[in-house]
């Protein structure tokens, strides 16, 4: 039977995913070959070269990154493996032989992944039944010794100790107060394939009384509801009992735990709405689950948290792939490459004034750095560590790296050490999203979500293009920086751009809002004079341009603010049931989506200001800071009177009033008006200091120190009469102050 009649065959009799080679090769040659991180359709051109047959990637699979390192293998058995770790298929085309991923392959790793998912979360719900089955059952008593337990551990909070302890502690006694319990029972109705499904971004809201923009609680959950509102009752005698109560320091209140907020009981305790939410970051990120209770009049009266599915749920797990571990006798060794400890080190040092890599790197490894297209990164900092994983094990590698493995497994173990334990680099590697299999003389490693990993890949050639623009020292303009926004992968799902540009900066980056950018950059100069003359309504945005308003509304931060448009329309307790209420769930206070006659406005704002500069501790960077004559005149004032705002005592909230830099600046505002009283806005700020020159309070320009002047008199005059604890100051009406 001709070759291409067998590969038809293998092709239609495909039930499955399809990976590997389905036909017989005319020649087998053995193949020794080394080949550094690069895309596929570079990998295959070189082992075509080495094996003196025709070989070439596709549209799905070229630009995909593989490693490999190959000692004496038969080509047809690399073919296979190189299928198998892509999740792919060689096709022939003539003479040449082209790696391909065809759609049934597609939609099988589609369908693999998501069954990973819901395998993680019966996992995690079977944990939490059998948690719950051991518990006993509620009751007055038992109710009473949580309370007692609470009110202890509330004694020991400490705000300014990160206390890990304390947290796990709230986290143990939140689970036997009656909304941990009823958030675990709830979401145990749940089908899995459900919360499986929910696209990271979102969330996704199920509720007791369902407005159009949630979903209806799971079939016979009203008597889960039941024994939830007759148990907190029982929750709140309790808690009124032993006077428990949210610790308090330097007048600012804080919630611990899911118990309740402990506010002295502002709520009725009689609970008229129950809300569940879920929302993920990402397809490999668990799902956080989060249920409230509200009374009659929308308030709150108690929330409890759970996450299903995460990667890792077993602490002891982590623990052991991130511990440091000392080789035994004998033990073999990763050593650290020249490159690579090059660029820890210049990481571990990274921050201090003036450093940048081009200054500190040697010059050939900053241009390997800059042209991630011909070197990639992957290349330089984790694939040589590998190929000396494989000359240990006496095996060959081929290795489909995510790009989260760059820095991480190596930065995390060589900060002190210049070597590691070959099975603890392994471990360490497991730990970044990937899994690897050693078995019948080879390593393979790919990413854990194949599909996610290549969704989020960052192209080089645009990396690169990113790269040597910010190693030009001068600052992006708003319009660069959305144009970057647009075709780069966002942080959260990519860290890679963002760390590789650190190193080319003279100073910490100024952070502009993700959304904004690609909000910027999706409009057009006509749709920006309509928004500033007149607004645009929502009905007239494109559809990418609304996805990002439904995000910012429906999506995992919830944006909207509350500020009545009337005068005299600031209403304490609306703006409390907003903040901290009902009404703070988007679906409740926009329960039929976004308006289609709701405006898009803009502004864009060219004034003088004051910027600050940076503030650098041994532990972090933090970026100089922007005010106008009026917010820098309460940021002093605020810092000379932490006795009204306790928050001042945070170094992190001070700022250097001896560095101090005057110039204008560019601030762009969209203004997305829901209603009268809701609406969120995205801002950005040109962030350029070139025209910028050093001041002190005392020679500020005489038009902006008449506004400072006025304004600090202005809070003086407030704050005459005011007492510690009075942040408002003693004017009737006055809203909260402008931080």
């Amino acid at each position: 039977m001709p070759v291409l009649t067998l590969l038809t065959a293998y092709l239609v009799g495909i039930s499955h995913r399809p990976t590997g080679v389905g036909y017989v090769l005319q020649t087998d040659p053995k193949i020794n070959i080394t080949i550094p991180a690069t895309t596929v359709t570079k990998a295959l051109q070189a082992l075509g070269e080495a094996s003196h047959i025709g070989l070439a990637a596709s549209v799905q699979t070229g630009s995909d990154v593989i490693t490999m390192k190959l000692s004496d293998v038969p080509l047809s058995e690399v073919m296979r493996k190189v299928a198998d770790t892509l999740d792919a298929t060689w096709r022939q085309e003539g003479d040449t032989y082209r790696l391909v991923r065809t759609a049934d392959q597609q939609r099988a790793e589609k369908n693999e992944e998501f069954q990973d998912q819901v395998n993680k979360i019966k996992k995690s719900l079977k944990k939490r039944a059998d948690e719950l089955t051991k518990s006993p059952n509620w009751n007055p008593a038992l109710a009473e010794q949580l309370a007692t337990k609470v009110k202890a551990l509330i004694k020991t909070f400490n705000p300014r100790q990160m206390n890990s302890s304390f947290y796990q502690q709230a986290s143990q006694l939140s689970q036997q107060a009656p909304i941990g319990r009823a958030v675990t029972k709830i979401v145990m109705m749940m089908p899995p394939e459900d919360l499986a499904s929910i696209e990271p971004g979102y969330r996704v809201v199920w509720s007791t009384n369902p407005t159009a923009t949630q979903r209806p609680m799971p079939n016979g959950v009203s008597q889960i509801v039941e024994d939830f509102i007759s148990a907190q009752a029982t929750w709140q005698d309790a808690v009124s009992k032993y006077n428990v109560t949210a610790p308090t320091f330097n007048g600012a209140t804080y919630w611990v735990g899911d118990f309740g907020d402990f506010q002295g009981n502002q709520n009725s305790g009689k609970i008229e709405v129950i809300l569940l939410s879920a929302q993920k970051w990402s397809r490999e990120s668990g799902l956080n689950l989060e249920l409230n209770a509200y009374d009659a009049k929308g308030k709150r009266v108690a929330q409890g948290q759970v996450t299903l599915g995460n990667a890792y749920e077993d602490q002891a797990e982590i623990l052991e792939m991130t511990k440091e571990a000392k080789p035994l006798p004998g033990e073999p060794l990763v050593n650290l490459p020249t490159e690579a400890s090059e660029i820890l080190k210049y990481r571990m040092r990274q921050g201090r004034p003036g450093s940048k890599a081009a200054d500190e790197l040697p010059s050939a490894l900053v241009q390997k750095l800059l042209h991630p297209e011909k070197t990639d990164p992957l290349a330089i900092l984790i694939t040589p560590e590998l190929f000396q994983v494989a000359d240990i094990k006496k095996v060959n590698l081929i290795a489909s790296l995510p790009d989260t493995s760059f820095f991480g497994p190596m930065s995390m173990m060589m900060q002190k050490n210049t070597s590691v334990p070959v099975d603890t680099l392994l471990k360490r590697l497991k730990y970044f999203s990937t899994q690897f299999e050693i078995k019948d003389g080879w390593m393979v490693i790919k990413p854990l979500a194949p599909l996610d990993s290549r969704e989020s890949r960052v192209d080089r050639k645009e990396l690169g293009q990113y790269l040597r623009r910010i190693a030009t020292g001068q600052p992006l303009t708003i319009d660069e920086s959305a144009a970057f926004a647009l075709i780069l992968p966002e942080q959260d799902h990519n860290y890679l751009p963002s760390q590789l540009a650190s190193m080319f900066e003279t100073s910490s980056h100024q952070y502009l809002d993700q959304n904004a950018l690609k909000f910027y950059g999706l409009t057009t100069a006509e749709q920006r004079r309509a928004m500033a003359e007149r607004g645009v309504p929502f009905e007239s945005l494109n559809e990418k341009q609304l996805e990002i308003v439904n995000k910012l509304v429906y999506g995992n931060n919830n944006q909207l603010q509350y500020a009545p448009q009337e005068q005299n329309g600031y209403d304490p307790e609306s703006f409390d049931l907003f903040y901290n209420g009902l009404m703070h769930e988007a679906t409740e206070s926009l329960p039929n989506g976004i308006p289609p006659k709701g405006l898009c406005k803009l502004q864009i704002d060219s004034s003088n200001v004051i910027k600050t500069g940076e503030i650098s501790t041994p532990n972090y960077t933090m970026p100089g800071r922007t005010y106008d004559a009026n917010t820098l005149a309460w940021q002093k004032y605020g810092q000379e009177h932490p006795e009204f705002f306790p928050w001042m005592n945070d170094e992190n909230q001070k700022i250097d009033f001896g560095s101090l830099q005057f110039g204008k600046r560019t601030l762009i505002i969209f203004t997305f008006q829901f209603t009268k009283a809701l609406s969120t806005s995205l801002s950005l700020e040109d962030s350029s200091t070139a025209n910028f020159r050093k001041v002190t309070l005392s020679d500020l320009p005489d038009d902006f120190k008449k506004q400072f002047d006025q304004a600090y008199s202005d809070y003086q005059k407030s704050y005459a009469n005011a007492k510690p604890g009075q942040f408002n100051g003693n004017q009737k009406g006055q809203g909260p102050p402008p931080l």
